[in-house]
């Protein structure tokens, strides 16, 4: 069967706008080429080498490094009273990471899971399943959680690795001030300014699975407006299955985008970037059916393309008044056998910042989003009715309170948010933070945060499985309107400690309570006619009557031993294996168990060595303990990395990954859509040029 020509009328619907948008991507590659290749014979203006990175300042000057994801303002990373870790930009460089889901892994408390080619599964204190729902992930303050399925579709999310200036993610809720669906963490992708991207680079890598390629120049438009323009592709191999037969899940992407930073005549501030995206992935379904075998195993070439625009205005009233107003528009089509999903979203965002007194610092604003969506169903998969509509205000209000001065802080806020699908929620959050002295801090934090239903768990069918009998029977699963906001209560303290200045120490445990998960009730049987043959419907409704508790503690650790060797540790221990039953539901969570679809221990070692001016060797050591609920064993992941500045502005680089065994398993589904398969060693060469 031919599902994706069955669903043509959908998909040309489409087609037509998008026509354009293809053109479009393709011009501005050509043009990103013919601008590189125009220009790498000049001299690259003196702002192109400019700026040092941070781990080259000494660990002193890393803790003092800027982060704007907690307060939604900037503050020195030791001041942050949450459990917060940056990843740099160096950090990402040495990494080999060849994707921002493997550059994750860095990050303690996060999970990464890799299910199959291009499927990753990333959550933060558990829960983490496939579309990793209680997770908010953001590129340069755009949400690229989806509003369609309530998660992150990670093989549609890229960008140049050498552009991004650091990635700060946060575990647990930042829901006061980024709103639903920032339950267990919140991932904040920040790259350069423009200005810092001046001149042009180009890297290829090539190898048993990775080939990519990218190209980007950036250059000066005006007195005080700077340009950066990039284009980008990605080719995979295909994987094996457990057997060992070569999987269908090979895929390639390409993407192209810009950005644009300066200032107006009057002093403010602008940013306008946007991208353009399209991918085609190899995927195997297992698709229940009401016919012998009842299991029908299908490989489809999936199609994804999309893009997005942003725009960013700044005014700096004083040294303590600033304000912002953020506008953006997204859009993605997505085309495969289990359904077609096209959604627009326009965004808009405004917040204030400035100190009321020598005491308080307030951070105040408000937002408005709107999504419309079509989604076509499959084979397994119906949403009635086929087209939505949904809309989400909010306004938040914080207040950072000195107490003493440089000693004892107390932040006071929350998000009053009102969406179309579920409601009004309150997620307040109150933080306190003692610095007792220069080395020494201790913080505690009490925060609800809720996580808002998506169309799919309110209006859609989904077919799990179907088995013969008198009458063929099928599992179905129905969206309700009882589907509403998932809630937490998370409790937290930690410690920060840096009693040199070649060693820190970051500690942090947690307590996470949840009242209302998603659980599936059983409803009465019927007979349906519809699809033929005739067969018999034990129907599984939508509902939140499952609570639980999870507890952890995350510890990372960074020692400077000498100023060319530097080591990273990070451990991360997760209970999460009390749920329950409430208000007299059946306790059987949606999805496989919750707790264990996530490890309870995970440690990696990172060990830098710069041999000389112009070696580099980077060793990354991680186990992961096995996931339960899913028959994932434990494994250990060994990576190398060698790199060599041939030249001043050329660098090789020689990377294994998963060097220590052919091939391992890290995460399944319990639908078969798609099919895992295990992730494989990889060795690659590349080449880096910046000019």
């Amino acid at each position: 069967m031919d599902t994706l020509n069955r669903r043509e009328p959908f998909v040309s619907d489409y087609r037509e706008q998008f026509m354009q948008f293809r053109d479009f991507r393709q011009l501005l590659g050509w043009l990103a080429l013919g601008a590189c290749s125009v220009c790498s014979a000049q001299t690259p203006s003196a702002g192109a080498s400019a700026g040092v990175e941070p781990t080259e300042l000494g660990l002193e000057a890393l803790l003092g490094l800027e982060v704007t994801s907690v307060g939604k303002k900037p503050q020195r990373l030791a001041d942050t009273a949450a459990a917060v870790f940056v990843i740099t930009q160096d950090d990402i460089r040495r990494s080999g990471a060849s994707s921002i889901p493997e550059v994750l892994r860095m990050a303690p408390g996060i999970e990464v899971a890799r299910m199959n080619n291009s499927t990753w599964n990333i959550s933060a204190r558990g829960f983490n399943t496939r579309w990793s729902t209680k997770l908010l992930v953001l590129m340069d303050g755009r949400t690229i959680y989806s509003p369609v399925s309530s998660g992150v579709n990670w093989q549609e999310q890229d960008t140049m690795l050498p552009d991004i200036e650091r990635i700060e993610v946060i575990r647990g809720p930042g829901a006061t001030l980024y709103g639903a669906n920032a339950v267990n963490g919140v991932i904040n992708i920040i790259t350069k300014s423009a200005r810092s991207t001046e001149g042009g680079l180009a890297y290829v890598a090539a190898g048993n699975q990775e080939n990519l390629a990218g190209v980007r120049y950036g250059g000066k438009l005006g007195d005080d407006v700077y340009y950066r323009a990039y284009v980008k592709h990605d080719a995979r191999g295909a994987f094996r299955d457990a057997t060992g037969a070569a999987a269908q899940d090979d895929w390639g992407r390409s993407r192209a985008g810009f950005r644009t930073d300066g200032k107006l005549a009057n002093g403010d501030g602008f940013t306008l970037q946007g991208d353009l995206f399209q991918s085609r992935l190899g995927e195997t379904y297992d698709m229940p059916i009401l016919t012998p075998p009842f299991l029908l195993t299908l490989n489809d070439r999936a199609q994804s393309s999309g893009g997005n625009l942003l725009g960013r205005w700044q005014r700096t009233f004083s040294s303590t008044s600033e304000a912002s107003l953020q506008l953006y528009y997204d859009q993605s089509v997505t085309s495969d056998i289990a359904a077609d999903v096209g959604y627009k979203t326009v965004d808009a965002d405004f917040q204030h910042r400035f100190a009321a007194n020598d005491r308080h610092d307030i951070v105040w604003g408000g937002g408005y989003r709107r999504t419309r969506d079509d989604v076509t169903g499959g084979l397994t998969l119906a949403v009635l009715p086929q087209q939505g509509s949904y809309s989400i205000y909010n306004f938040f209000v914080q207040d950072e309170i000195a107490l003493i001065p440089e000693r004892l802080r107390l932040t006071l806020g929350s998000k009053f948010e009102h969406a179309s699908l579920s409601g009004t929620d309150i997620q307040p959050s109150a933080r306190l933070q003692w610095t007792p002295h220069a080395g020494h801090s201790l913080w505690g934090s009490v925060a609800k945060a809720v996580r808002t239903p998506s169309r799919l768990d309110l209006e859609a069918r989904y077919n799990s499985a179907a088995f013969p009998g008198r009458l063929p029977t099928q599992i179905s699963v129905f969206g309700t309107p009882a589907a509403g906001s998932e809630e937490l209560v998370a409790q937290e303290i930690g410690y920060r400690f840096q009693p040199t200045q070649s060693f820190s120490l970051d500690a942090t445990a947690f307590y996470n309570r949840y009242l209302k998960l998603r659980s599936t009730e059983t409803g009465a049987p019927f007979v349906e006619a519809q699809p033929a043959p005739v067969h018999l419907v034990l129907p599984q409704y939508f509902d939140r009557k499952l609570g639980g508790h999870t507890a952890g503690v995350e510890i990372a650790a960074e020692w400077h031993t000498t100023a060319w060797w530097r080591w990273h540790a990070a451990y991360t221990y997760l209970r999460a294996d009390d749920l329950h039953a409430i208000d007299g539901g059946s306790g059987v969570p949606y999805k496989f168990g919750y707790g264990g679809s996530s490890p309870s221990n995970q440690f990696y070692l990172r060990s830098s060595f710069d041999i000389g001016e112009r070696t580099e060797l980077d060793v990354w050591v991680k186990t992961v303990g096995q996931l339960t609920a899913i028959e994932i064993p434990a494994y250990i992941s060994f990576n190398l990395r060698l790199g060599w500045k041939a030249r001043k502005n050329l660098e090789l680089s020689l990377v294994g990954q998963n060097l220590l065994e052919q091939r391992h398993a890290e995460f399944v589904t319990d639908d078969g859509t798609p099919r895992a398969t295990q992730i494989p060693r990889s060795l690659f060469a590349q080449a880096l040029l910046r000019f």
